[in-house]
């Protein structure tokens, strides 16, 4: 069953991080090499360290305590960690929930064109796959 990408919402400590256009969660592994002489000749690994990051995007808001902007910011400036929720809203379906940091954050403003906010949350401890209730 497809399902309509504005219905998966990021969300920090409960509350949606306003104005995001794509959210994109990315889950990774290190595959370290483990090849020996005994591998017949063929590349062999061991499953390493698992990681994950999240990647937003959107308009900006400048709103004070609310907005993205400020929201987003205040994780580099307070050196702040936040749990999150990425998730659809229909319930019985995979959720995921972690805790992170932000990396990096780059806002835009354009000479008449909108202003957008981008961003790279890297994950700390844990991603946890659950279901939405």
């Amino acid at each position: 069953m497809a399902v309509n990408g504005t219905t998966v919402i990021y969300s920090q400590g409960g509350t949606p991080v306003a104005l995001l256009r794509n959210t994109t969660l990315n889950i990774g592994q290190d595959l370290p090499d483990a090849t020996t002489k005994n591998s017949g000749g063929f590349a062999d690994h061991i499953n390493g360290v698992r990681d994950y990051s999240i990647d937003v995007d959107g308009l900006v808001s400048f709103v004070a305590t609310t907005g993205n902007a400020d929201v987003l910011s205040a994780m580099i400036l307070n050196r702040t960690n936040v749990a999150f929720k990425f998730a659809p809203s229909t319930a019985g379906q995979v959720q995921y929930t972690g805790t992170v940091s932000l990396a990096s954050l780059t806002i835009a403003t354009p000479s008449e064109d909108v202003c957008t906010i981008t961003g790279t949350l890297t994950g700390k401890g844990a991603l946890v796959r659950g279901t939405v209730s």
